[in-house]
């Protein structure tokens, strides 16, 4: 990609056109790395990894759950810009649906931040990992490989650049 002057190959280029690529996950921010023993490559809004141990299969990152850690442990550390946008529409018109809860996270996600992980599956987004707060003055919700803010003035549900963020607080972007 000429944007970031790095390409995406191999198995990591097919889980990122299954993705949704540049729409969903942003541009490559790095090449294939190898990141604990994993190889891995990162993007704007998503880390993918290839686990030869799983047949290589190709999971994306909990870049949710990393950012907050991040958060507990550095309170100043600066909010990620907004990326891609998710349009949502509920079939019956209202966004504003029925909490679920998850017991995987003891956490909810209802409206538009439900919507759109419905939209995206769990592959991309995990599960909730907090209930929705406002953030900056913006509608938010974290997910375990994702943060989503609410966005009616564009239409939808933007996902934050985590992988910038994280990428940015290890000195590598």
């Amino acid at each position: 990609y000429a944007l970031t002057d790095q390409y995406v190959s191999f198995g990591i280029l097919e889980a990122y056109r299954l993705a949704g690529g540049p729409a969903v996950c942003g541009y490559p921010r790095t090449g294939e790395v190898v990141e604990g023993g994993v190889t891995v490559q990162w993007f704007q809004r998503c880390r993918a990894e290839w686990h030869p141990e799983l047949d290589g299969r190709v999971l994306f990152g909990l870049l949710g759950d990393e950012f907050l850690q991040a958060r507990r442990l550095r309170p100043d550390l600066p909010l990620p810009d907004a990326g891609a946008l998710v349009p949502v529409q509920a079939p019956s018109g209202r966004l504003e649906d029925e909490a679920v809860i998850f017991v995987q996270t003891g956490t909810s996600a209802s409206g538009p931040f439900r919507l759109a992980m419905d939209t995206l599956g769990l592959d991309l987004t995990g599960y909730p990992a907090t209930d929705e707060f406002v953030e900056a003055g913006v509608r938010v919700q974290y997910f375990q490989r994702m943060r989503m803010e609410w966005r009616p003035e564009l239409g939808g549900v933007a996902r934050g650049n985590l992988g910038d963020s994280l990428l940015g607080l290890h000195g590598r972007l």
